[in-house]
Formats: structure tokens, sequence, C-alpha cells
């Protein structure tokens, strides 16, 4: 703030703005505060039945409305600012303080000052004490807050002076950098949070309970005998309670452009990448050689930093990537080996990861909801579709036994996995899940199995399909989860139908009555497979990526039917 030697008027400060369709009435409403003083513009509507009459109050105000601003600056001692918000800490920051003396014929005088924040924040400049304060004059000084210290900030620092005290508040933590490269495999978890409310029957009702899934990395480290295995444990061993900076490496891309010490903004791809404005990233050469800064701005080819950077990066060398915030747990795994190699475990839990990135528009969809109809892929050489419902038994080991349900039928739940081979494909499975909340939202998969057999034609302008009796009037009869249909046909096009009737032909057919007719006639030559279209959700929260190199990975989660 310049130092000020002139002198402000006195004003009126109005508070409430008026509509343009509202005349003035240059005397105070009769609920006006005791003792205010007739003015100009009253801030707020009347009901009026005339020109003259305004004396019901619409809208109700709370508040004062003030006579002089100088009561509220003038013959005071401020501080500016009054509250430090630095965030995620990264590296030492400096921050412009000033105390201001408003007094206009009085000189003032700090006299003490107490540090109430911690051990890592200390004033720069800051004159000694008792230092005197000429009238419409401030001191100007820096705060100062380092890496070093306890890893939450929040205290205050307070200055005391000839006419009282004031305060300055300081809030943020402080994160130190885990710049080490892991090896693969990475395994990510995405832990979502809903309360799914279950009848007796079996339906659901799921409520979304954490609004973003909780992160986590479980990473392993190798390092040979060395400065990088030195630092890495000495680390480890102050730190592991403390705030990390975790680079996502599966997300990284090259530096496109070479870049200076002191620039702002990088060439680099981000698309189909998690970089966050607001948020941070890291340019990294190797784990001495990095830049960790917030992201300020970034576009499809670009990221624009909020500070400068402190390093020169060489094209297609450096890595940019995506930078977490993150906590491990208390057991950190240690492995020695006899050629003076150790591994490192370490199961880092993102605390930074509120993000909107929920998207299913990829995909197709059924009945308004997705549709996840690409082939489910299998890890191995199997997979499993259990059967489940809810059995009450009644034994008391010496009668027969009594069992019965409440459930109408059988549900099922089994796993569903994609496997990504681009940063695009990986991207859009990313987005989905977010979109889905874990549990909460239902879906459409196919069964991918040859479920009913048809046994004639699909005649155009009919909703008839005639299929071998091998238990659908006996058994399934129409319900959930086995309500809908896809028929795959040869021509690599398939059909979606929900099933509305069924009845018994004759011994060797079961007639189904589906909800459309048939665009065309369809030749059972030309079907390929009919298969059922459940609908599921996932089953526990929980989604797993396995990452194997960047652009290159697995993800799979547990999914069960719903009614």
């Amino acid at each position: 703030m310049a130092d000020f030697d002139g002198t402000i008027g006195v004003g009126i400060v109005e508070l409430f703005p008026l509509p343009d369709a509202q005349t003035i009435n240059n005397e105070l409403p009769p609920t006006a505060p005791q003792g205010m003083a007739p003015f100009g513009q009253i801030a707020g509507p009347y009901e009026a039945t005339n020109q003259n009459d305004r004396s019901t109050p619409i809208v109700d105000r709370d508040g004062a409305i003030l006579e002089d601003t100088g009561q509220y600056w003038f013959e005071l001692v401020h501080v500016f600012p009054t509250f430090f918000e630095l965030g995620n800490l990264l590296t030492t920051v400096t921050r412009d303080l000033e105390i201001y003396n408003s007094y206009r014929e009085e000189s003032r005088q700090v006299t003490s000052f107490t540090n109430n924040a911690d051990s890592g924040t200390s004033l720069i400049g800051f004159p000694s004490l008792p230092a005197t304060l000429s009238e419409s004059h401030g001191i100007q000084f820096q705060v100062q807050v380092s890496t070093n210290g306890p890893p939450s900030i929040d205290g205050t620092l307070d200055f005391t002076t000839d006419v009282g005290d004031i305060s300055v508040r300081i809030t943020g933590s402080r994160v130190v950098m885990f710049p080490f490269e892991p090896e693969t495999l990475i395994e990510e978890k995405l832990e979502f949070l809903t309360d799914v409310i279950e009848a007796a029957d079996g339906t659901e009702q799921r409520i979304t309970i954490r609004k973003h899934p909780r992160q986590s990395f479980t990473m392993r480290y190798r390092v040979e005998e060395g400065k990088e295995r030195r630092r890495l444990h000495n680390l480890l061993f102050d730190w592991q309670s403390r705030v990390f900076g975790v680079p996502v490496w599966f997300e990284a891309r090259k530096l496109d452009a070479d870049v200076s010490a002191g620039e702002t903004t990088i060439t680099v791809d981000t698309a189909y990448g998690d970089f966050r404005t607001g948020s941070l990233a890291i340019v990294w050469q190797d784990s001495e050689t990095f830049d960790a800064l917030e992201i300020e701005d970034q576009t499809a080819n670009s990221l624009t930093f909020a500070s400068t950077l402190a390093n020169s990066y060489t094209a297609r060398k450096a890595l940019v990537i995506p930078l977490r915030v993150a906590l491990t747990d208390d057991t950190i795994s240690r492995e020695r080996w006899l050629n003076n190699l150790e591994e490192f475990e370490a199961l880092w839990r993102i605390i930074d990861n509120e993000a909107d990135i929920a998207d299913a528009s990829s995909f197709d969809t059924y009945n308004s909801k997705v549709a996840l109809l690409g082939f489910n892929f299998v890890a191995g050489q199997s997979t499993q579709d259990n059967m489940l419902r809810r059995i009450d038994r009644i034994d008391n080991e010496t009668a027969p036994i009594l069992q019965f349900s409440d459930w109408e039928n059988a549900q099922y739940q089994f796993r569903r996995t994609f496997l990504g081979y681009s940063l695009e494909s990986m991207w859009t499975v990313r987005q989905l899940v977010h979109e889905l909340k874990g549990s909460q939202k239902s879906f459409y998969m196919p069964t991918f199995s040859t479920d009913l057999v048809a046994v004639d034609d699909l005649s155009s302008g009919t909703a008839l399909l005639d299929v071998q009796p091998e238990g659908y009037v006996d058994y399934i009869r129409n319900r959930e989860p086995l309500t809908s249909i896809i028929i795959y046909l040869s021509n690599g096009t398939y059909l979606i139908r929900d099933v509305v009737d069924y009845t018994q032909v004759d011994a060797n057919t079961d007639r189904l009555t589906v909800d459309t007719n048939w665009p065309s006639t369809i030749s059972v030559n030309d079907i390929t497979k009919i298969s059922f279209l459940r609908l599921c959700r996932i089953a526990d929260d929980l989604v797993e990526f396995n990452h194997r190199r960047i652009g290159y990975s697995r993800v799979g989660f547990n999914v069960r039917t719903v009614r």
C-alpha cells in the first residue's frame, strides 16, 4: 500500500443497490434504526399505492447503513492481508505483509511480535522493535514459510501495538516430493462409497455417500546401493507420517520443446491426461532434477504454471507428470537382496482427488443407461459368473431343515475387465467409472453367452421370436435381470429388445414377444448369438487399475445384477 498523506471525504456506503424501476423517497421509512439521519437514497424496494406512500417494506434488511466510512478506516492500525492460505507447500514461499497506521495526526508503535505459527515460519525485513508507525504510513515486510516444520500449518502471527493486538492467520500443508521412479506393475484403486438399502425381496435403493472416489497407488521401488538408496531411506525415515507429492507415473508424457529456467509455460500434449488446473504437476528429469509446480492454465498442448521453473529441460528427455498429494501407511515393506539391491513397497493414499471427470458419452446406451456391449476381457483361462440368492434356513439340528427365500429369483455376480492399449482408451474408462459412481448407478451388460437359440426367421413387421424350449417359459418367465436380450448378427450389427410376453407353442418351440417389431426379415442363419442383456451395478464400490506401462493398463471391477 502506498503511504497516504491526503484526506478521505465523509460519505455513505450503499449496502443494497436500488432497483431500476424504484423511485427515490427522500425520507427514511418508519422502520429505520433509531438515530439514523435522513439521507439521499434508500436501498431497497417499498410497496406503494402512490408516489408518496412508501410505508410498507417488502423485504426486511438486516445490517447497518454507515454514515461515515472513516469510522472503519481512520484512527486504527490495519494489517494487510489478514489471512494466508498456502495450500500444498512444495518449496519455501514468501508473502508480502503490511502493518499500516491510519491515524491522521498520531504516530503508533508496534511493541512486540509472537510467532504462533511454527518454527518454519519467519519474517524477512521486519524492523527492530519497538517500531514507530508515522501517521498515515505503514511498514512492509515479508513472511517466509519453509518446508522444514510440522506437516500441517495452522497458526497465527500476532503483533502487539500501543492500541491493541492484531493477528494474521496462516494455514497450509508441507509436502515433500517423492521423485523416485517406480517399477511396473503400478496398482491403482478407486474406492467409492454407496449406501445400498436393500428390501427383503432384493430390490435396492442406492445413495452416493462419497462425492469423489478415494484413490490409492501401490508402487514398488528398486534401488541399488548408492546415493539414491540412501536418500530414499532417509526421507522415509523422517517423513513417513507426513504429506508427500507423488507423481502419477502412468500419466507421464514427454516434454515436446526445450524449456529454460525462469519460464512458466511448457509445451506438452495434455490430451487424455488427468492434468488439473489449480492442482500440481512435475517436470521430471531424474530423482534429483525436477520442478513441482501448480498448474495455472492449460491447453491441449501446453501447461502454464503459477511460478517459474528452477531448471532447464530438453525436449523428449524430460517427462511431464500430474502430481498428487498423498499419505502412506504405517508400514513400508523393505526387502534387501544379496547383490546390494533393495526393494521398497509403499501404498500411497491420495488426498487431493476432488475432481469431476465423469463422462460416459463414449459408450452405448439402452433405456437411458450405459450399455457395456464391448467384449469382456478375461485374464486367465476362465471367468466366474456366480449365482446369488438370499436364503433363510431354519435348522435346530434335530428335525428336517426348513429353507425359503424372499427373493423371487437368483441374481448374478461376475467381473468386468477392460484392456486398454492407449491413453485415450484408458481415459474413457476412467471417466466411465467416475460416471457410474461406484455402486450407485446401474448399467447394462451382455452375458456374452448363447442364452437363447432361434428356431425360425424373424419376420419383418412382427415382434415374435421363436426359440428352443430350454426353460424360459418354465423358469425365467420374463423376470429381471433376464428381461432384455441382445441379438448379434453376422454383419457385425446387433438388435436389443425387451421381452414383454412368452408362451409355449409346442414341445419344440417357446415363443417370446418383444417390445419392438423387427425392421426387416432376419434369417436364422444370420443370427450368430442371442444373449441376455443384464441390468447391473458395480458390486463393491471398488475399481482396480493395473498399469504395466504408459497407455497400457487393465481395469477391472466386480459386477452384480440388480432388479
